[in-house]
């Protein structure tokens, strides 16, 4: 059995049924009005129900050692922590407004060739290593699901940015963030000599697992080797 409730504080009130004069002439019209109901026939066939191809999960272990032809146009699924950002690697870029590919220098302001055109917007090209404890891989994804990564647009993580930290704290922060993240591989792994992919394209975010407490014990031992982002200085 259903039932409605209705709740409220001190400053609601109730009217129920109230009389609404500029109502009346609509209401009596329609009381003594047939209002005939056309109900569907019945279908003769079912309908069809889409069954989504599940995303096989695979470790980057495993997906570093697929050849790249190998590769299903849907992609993997991979679970893995944010280790480290390059900062020899330039994770922004110019945008043309239009068609969002990249706009290059001319005299004082970014154009694009392709539209002749001269607006633009900073959008994300991040790249950055990821592990999860089998092995650690470069990633990289573009600008709508780097916003979700950081959580925030890249004009505004721009701003961060100085000459001793081209790395800003707003991008810095994404270190020990985990994901389980549909990839694909990327164009360059297609030139590779060993056939193996050697950088993984996000295409999507499935699950947000949150910051980790500790980096998986492989990307650890990698970074004695160096700090993951620049020292300010």
């Amino acid at each position: 059995m259903m039932c409605v409730y209705l709740s409220g504080g001190s400053a609601c009130r109730w009217y129920f049924n109230p009389k609404i004069p500029e109502a009346e002439p609509y209401h009596t019209s329609h009381q003594t009005r047939t209002i005939a109901l056309q109900l569907s026939h019945a279908l003769n066939h079912p309908p069809t129900i889409e069954h989504k191809q599940a995303i096989e999960s695979k470790s980057l272990y495993e997906l570093t050692r697929i050849n790249p032809y190998d590769f299903p146009e849907t992609g993997y699924e991979c679970t893995v922590t944010i280790t480290e950002i390059p900062g020899e690697n330039k994770w922004w870029y110019p945008a043309c407004t239009k068609c969002f590919k990249t706009s290059t220098p001319q005299n004082t302001v970014y154009h694009c060739n392709d539209c002749n055109w001269d607006k633009y917007t900073f959008r994300y090209k991040l790249k950055f290593l990821a592990s999860d404890g089998t092995e650690t891989t470069e990633m990289f994804c573009f600008n709508n699901v780097g916003k979700q990564i950081v959580g925030k647009s890249c004009e505004i993580v721009l701003r961060g940015v100085s000459e001793h930290s081209p790395i800003p704290p707003d991008l810095a922060q994404i270190i020990s963030l985990k994901f389980t993240f549909r990839v694909t591989v990327d164009d360059q792994s297609f030139f590779q000599q060993n056939n193996h992919p050697n950088v993984l394209r996000i295409n999507s975010i499935i699950t947000a697992h949150g910051r980790q407490q500790s980096l998986p014990l492989q990307a650890r031992n990698l970074q004695q080797q160096g700090p993951s982002t620049p020292p300010n200085t």
